[in-house]
């Protein structure tokens, strides 16, 4: 069996008044998980919602051997819901989670917080059948899981932040250039504003892939 080589890299940058998205990253030899959240804006607890998710992923480090399963996010994804609707310090957030084992490529996703696989030969949208509402932590939300082969190429997950102004081919080239360990900080330069400033938070985990 082939081995991975797996380039990493994250960037979160808040808009005035912001401070609700979330990235993490957890690797593991030839294994890596992204979590992403995005607090709902405008409702108390946001940022507290988007710290129940990730900390929901952050508690599966022992079981990386079910990573590879979607079914096994998509529990995770689903008691994070109600133990974030539990908490009366918490609202509501967008999720995703994605995973890359050699088994393939698997994760869930619930709101407008998204996942692409850049490809050298095209692009496939990962979280295209999620639906947005409710979020995370409203007792109520739809998780889709998903899942796709395992192929070189760059895996971006992101806030809408990201995925609602940059272009397609502005994550495409940031994705696919040379500098993975610069390709999320080129990433939240491609929506920055020409007077320096952003029009939403934008937090995004980009994952080379790479079969050696």
């Amino acid at each position: 069996m082939s081995r991975l080589k797996l380039q990493l890299a994250k960037a979160v940058e808040s808009y005035p008044d912001g401070g609700h998205d979330r990235v993490e990253i957890f690797a593991l030899e030839e294994t890596c998980v992204i979590a992403v959240a995005d607090g709902m804006g405008g409702r108390s607890g946001a940022a507290e919602a988007a710290e129940g998710w990730i900390e929901a992923v952050r508690s599966c480090l022992e079981n990386s051997d079910q990573w590879s399963a979607p079914d096994f996010w998509a529990g995770i994804m689903g008691r994070a819901d109600r133990a974030i609707a539990e908490d009366r310090q918490a609202g509501e957030t967008t999720a995703v989670v994605a995973a890359v084992t050699k088994a393939g490529i698997v994760g869930a996703s619930v709101g407008d917080s998204g996942a692409i696989l850049m490809r050298a030969d095209g692009d496939v949208e990962l979280t295209r059948g999620q639906v947005r509402k409710p979020g995370l932590g409203s007792g109520m939300a739809i998780v889709v899981p998903f899942e796709d082969e395992l192929v070189e190429g760059t895996r971006v997950a992101g806030t809408d932040g990201l995925l609602k102004y940059a272009t397609r081919a502005a994550i495409r080239r940031a994705a696919l250039g040379d500098a993975v360990a610069e390709a999320a900080r080129e990433l939240v330069e491609a929506v920055r504003l020409p007077s320096g400033g952003l029009q939403d938070d934008v937090g995004v985990g980009v994952c080379r892939i790479e079969m050696a």
